[in-house]
């Protein structure tokens, strides 16, 4: 079974370093949630500009159902980030309360 309890026990160094420790892994996952934000978010707006030049195409060659098409895509795009953010958000919530309790733990 997994224990990300005694896994980042074994990760931490020595008793006097932990509270940087503890900050430096902090940080790290801030960082980490941070840059895959922006990545998405950039994706997503690319995507969209994708979207509005198709539908102008689409509607120059009235063609509806492949803007239809199109619209659907981009939804889906952007559903799937949005569910990869909130996975991310509850990621950084569940390592924050183990920081938590590694830090009542080490420190009683």
């Amino acid at each position: 079974m997994f224990n990300i309890l005694m896994i980042m026990k074994l990760l931490l160094p020595f008793r006097v370093i932990k509270p940087v420790g503890l900050l430096l892994l902090v940080v790290v996952v801030k960082l980490v949630v941070l840059v895959v934000s922006v990545i998405l978010v950039v994706l997503v707006k690319l995507v969209i500009l994708d979207l509005l030049v198709h539908v102008v195409m689409m509607v120059i060659l009235d063609n509806l159902v492949l803007m239809v098409l199109m619209v659907i895509k981009v939804m889906t795009v952007i559903l799937v980030v949005l569910v990869i953010l909130v996975v991310l958000v509850e990621l950084q919530r569940v390592i924050y309360i183990h920081i938590l309790k590694i830090h009542r733990v080490i420190h009683g």
